[in-house]
């Protein structure tokens, strides 16, 4: 069994993100797997984090999609930068 998702569970254990930390816990079980709302939750909770931490997770999400700098789009791949167009 990988280390790394229980080091990431301890430092999401150690920010006080009890929620996080259990589904990593469960996810290195393999009893879970990372949804879109879960992997945004774990981006915006590495502010911190050490960077073999942030390179696994980065790894992790690329998988779902995510690009560096980039967000998800619903039916299509990862894009970067700012969305086209006005808002209304």
């Amino acid at each position: 069994m990988d280390k790394m998702p229980s080091k990431l569970a301890a430092f999401f254990a150690k920010k006080g993100m009890k929620g996080l930390a259990k589904h990593e816990k469960r996810e290195a079980m393999g009893k879970e797997k990372d949804t879109k709302a879960i992997a945004k939750k774990e981006k915006g909770a590495m502010k911190g984090a050490p960077k073999s931490l942030k390179q696994y997770e980065a790894k992790e999400h690329k998988g779902m999609g995510f690009a560096k700098g980039g967000h998800v789009k619903a039916d299509g791949p990862a894009v970067k930068g700012k969305t086209k167009g006005t808002m209304c």
